[in-house]
């Protein structure tokens, strides 16, 4: 018999299923993080490996069979040199893992698990990326280079933003209008402290991202509950996604795709968990 094995992958954790020659479903597997950037390439293909012989588990086999095809879809595997090297690096590990090993980007995944025809996917989790993607799936990019220089309106983008604020407002270096006291019982429920200089050991010591952006799943409950300053964080993370929506549209238009063509938009990733926080804010921008 014939196994064909797929991974969807990002910053927040990874899913496997295994199928069989006629494509039914005989095992399925979950595990951690899988993006190469945050974690280097020999570790996200052990962790890759762990998933295979977790799913073989799963499905009643004793041991893992050799794959025919493994498909990867992977946040943050963007390029045909990356992903290269990670078929290299799993292959190494493991030579007889699969006769064949296909990556890309989780996006592209997503893309064609939903439509055939040019359309706009919009990643937002622990971090955030857009791609606009044509049907040759060829695509452009907009944001995606993680928390330093991007994942604008992804949950870690919405916890960070938070976290600042509030130092910030407790340092008078800005003055909001804002109550910041129920943030600040949820930050440090949170994180298990008792002043704002406890923070520095989550944000730089014991740094992690994923660690991070579960805050946003708390802040959502006091927005929901009425929190205003909560609220805000929220209206600007719509905000923020709405632009790159319209920079997503930058390409599709410079494809001549018609003005008044519906254009299809792929919503995925944790941070929708939130879309009623974030929705109007979204809307009015691209819409303006």
């Amino acid at each position: 018999m014939a196994f064909i094995g797929g991974i969807e992958g990002g910053s927040t954790g990874s899913r496997m299923v295994l199928l069989d020659s006629m494509g039914n479903q005989i095992g399925c597997a979950e595990g951690p993080s899988t993006n190469p950037w945050l974690l280097g390439l020999e570790e996200v293909a052990k962790r890759i490996l762990n998933l295979v012989d977790s799913v073989f588990l799963n499905s009643g086999e004793k041991s893992p069979k050799p794959l025919s095809h493994l498909g990867l879809s992977l946040s943050g595997i963007d390029t045909e040199e990356n992903q290269n090297e990670l078929a290299n690096a799993i292959k190494t590990l493991r030579p007889n893992v699969a006769q064949e090993i296909h990556a890309c980007n989780d996006s592209i995944g997503t893309y064609l698990t939903v439509c055939e025809s040019a359309a706009i996917v919009l990643v937002c989790g622990t971090g955030s990326i857009c791609n606009y993607i044509r049907a040759d799936l060829t695509f452009q990019r907009v944001g995606g280079y993680g928390h330093i220089l991007g994942d604008n309106g992804s949950a870690y983008w919405i916890a960070h933003y938070a976290v600042k604020s509030l130092i910030e407002s407790d340092d008078k270096i800005i003055d909001t209008e804002y109550n910041m006291e129920n943030v600040r019982k949820v930050v440090y429920s949170y994180f298990s402290i008792e002043n704002n200089l406890d923070l520095l050991q989550h944000f730089y010591t014991n740094f992690s991202k994923n660690k991070i952006a579960g805050l946003c799943e708390h802040l959502s409950i006091i927005a929901r509950d009425g929190d205003e300053f909560s609220k805000s964080v929220f209206r600007e993370a719509g905000i923020q996604l709405a632009r790159h929506v319209r920079g997503a549209l930058y390409y599709a238009v410079q494809d001549s795709t018609p003005q008044n063509a519906n254009m299809i938009v792929i919503c995925c990733g944790s941070a929708f968990k939130s879309w009623d926080l974030f929705r109007d804010a979204f809307r009015c921008c691209n819409e303006s």
